[in-house]
């Protein structure tokens, strides 16, 4: 079994890839790494990678986190990948992996937070919406606000979850029996989080999205 899960539209045609090595039987590592380099060279993507906004000298800095879910193995090269707050795998469990203002998350270790829910038994689509809430509203009561947070998971299973404090959130999915779809999040005005398959004019409409 294999399947994959990615922050934002723009990760499309490298989940689609990475789908492809899987499939050839290429490493969950490279095709990982194939999936990432396809967003990241793209310089009309202006959230990350080549075309993303520069420090304060005016440079881009790029940055990056690996973990290996099999021996906990953790690698970075950054600006601030923080392994337990942006992302955190263990293969008997699952991953997570967050977007958004990194300040924030790395407050409340959110992806860690997720993965240790799938492992007291919760699917991933009730850690992920557990975690994020429950952090989002403490942090609204001791600060008076909360940034943007979007985080992603999947366990050991190939079943996935999302959950997000913003109005809309993108993401993509695919595994050995679904081809690459982005999916579209967004809250009712009752705050139940519901999940659609964006369609062609969307996609077309929002491609960094």
């Amino acid at each position: 079994m294999y399947a994959m899960i990615a922050t934002w539209r723009m990760a499309l045609d490298g989940v689609s890839r990475g789908k492809e090595m899987l499939a050839d039987g290429s490493c969950a590592a490279d095709a990982l790494e194939s999936a990432i380099r396809m967003v990241e060279e793209r310089e009309e993507y202006t959230s990350v990678g080549y075309g993303g906004l520069p420090n304060a000298q005016m440079q881009v800095e790029l940055d990056a986190g690996f973990m290996d879910g099999d021996s906990l193995s953790i690698g970075a090269v950054g600006d601030s990948p923080i392994a337990g707050s942006g992302f955190y795998a263990d293969s008997e469990v699952g991953c997570a992996c967050a977007t958004g203002l990194g300040e924030e998350v790395m407050k409340g270790c959110v992806s860690y937070e997720i993965v240790r829910l799938m492992k007291q038994g919760l699917m991933p689509m009730q850690a992920c919406e557990q975690a994020v809430m429950d952090f989002d509203h403490d942090l609204r009561r001791r600060r008076g606000s909360a940034g943007d947070m979007s985080l992603i998971a999947m366990n050991a299973q190939g079943e996935w979850g999302i959950s997000t404090n913003i109005a809309t959130f993108s993401f993509v999915t695919a595994s050995e029996s679904q081809p690459a779809i982005v999916w579209l999040a967004k809250r009712d005005a009752r705050g139940k989080l519901q999940i659609k398959q964006a369609d062609a004019a969307w996609l077309s409409a929002h491609p960094q999205e």
